[in-house]
This record gives structure tokens, sequence and C-alpha cells, in this order.
């Protein structure tokens, strides 16, 4: 099971505010501004905020939102991997026991 890992170049959005989403967005490396109503809220650096970083879009890609609520902007280059909603139900559905424990 493969997730999609890219290189996203600065100023090309991660994720976009109001467009519909089903993935969720892992950023692994690099530095991205939170953007809402296109108005920078703060950057964050993946490596010295990781738990800032590290997931984005889960919401979407569990169906109980359509879009997302912010926009995410490399501000330097980011590795960002991709999850999308049929390899998530994939994996809970390879792993049952680790999924059981998401619906808790």
């Amino acid at each position: 099971v493969a997730s999609n890992l890219k290189l996203v170049l600065p100023g090309t959005a991660i994720l976009k505010q109001d467009e519909r989403s089903e993935c969720l967005a892992m950023i692994e490396f690099g530095v991205f501004a939170i953007e809402v109503d296109a108005t920078r809220v703060r950057e964050v650096n993946a490596e010295e905020e990781p738990r800032e970083a590290s997931c984005w879009g889960e919401r979407n890609m569990l169906g109980y939102e359509r879009s997302s609520r912010v926009t995410l902007r490399a501000v330097r280059m980011c590795v960002v991997r991709y999850v999308s909603r049929d390899l998530f139900r994939e994996l809970c559905q390879r792993f049952p026991d680790d999924a059981a424990v998401l619906q808790k």
C-alpha cells in the first residue's frame, strides 16, 4: 500500500481553503503558512513543531467535512505525504485492531 509523497515548492498550496478534498496531508519536512481567507495567520516549521505540522485534512478524509477550513501554503520546500480516503479505508480493513482504536 503506497501513499502519495510529493515535494511542494514555495508558494504552492498544500491544501486550499473551501476546496473539496478527500485526503489527509502529513507534512514531513519544510516550512508552511496557515492562511484563513487569504490572510497569513502563522508559519510552521515541520522540524521544529512536528505536532503542529503532522496532519491536516483528517476531517475531510473521514467524511466529516467536505472542504478545508484553511489554506496551507509552502513557504520553503515541503515534503508532504497525502493519504486518500480509499487508502485509509483499505488500511483499516487490513488492520482492524488499529482501526478499532481510532473509533474510540
